[in-house]
């Protein structure tokens, strides 16, 4: 079963977070998506949400990383010196076959199946 089709048998809220009040609220799970890390990463910090998702996820906050997703999450990036929330213990190495350029929103995803879910 592939992520959307995944996440479309749950009963889920998307939310549009941009500020970092919006991580006060009450959830269940978080999904990081895919995109381009670089960027993810950069607006993370611009809008003040990095320290504060970096603690949620530490404090045990059930998250989910697909593509760029994980490379955030990774604890160290091959090839790399830099990586960002260093909270799941594995390596990731970028896949580089073309450049991306885009833009990035990040999604609060509220699963309240997450711990049922096999």
């Amino acid at each position: 079963m592939n992520t959307k089709k995944c996440l479309q048998s749950w009963e889920y809220l998307r939310l549009k977070s941009d500020k970092t009040c919006d991580l006060n609220r009450s959830f269940d799970g978080f999904i990081i998506p895919g995109g381009e890390s670089t960027v993810q990463g950069k607006l993370l910090k611009e809008l003040n949400l990095f320290d504060a998702l970096k603690k949620l996820i530490e404090n045990g906050l059930p998250v989910f990383g697909t593509c760029a997703g994980l490379i955030l999450l990774a604890k160290t990036i091959e090839n790399e010196r830099y990586a960002y929330f260093r909270t799941m213990d594995i390596t990731a190495r970028r896949k580089r076959l073309w450049a991306s350029v885009g833009s990035f929103c990040i999604q609060q995803v509220i699963l309240r199946e997450l711990a049922t879910y096999p």
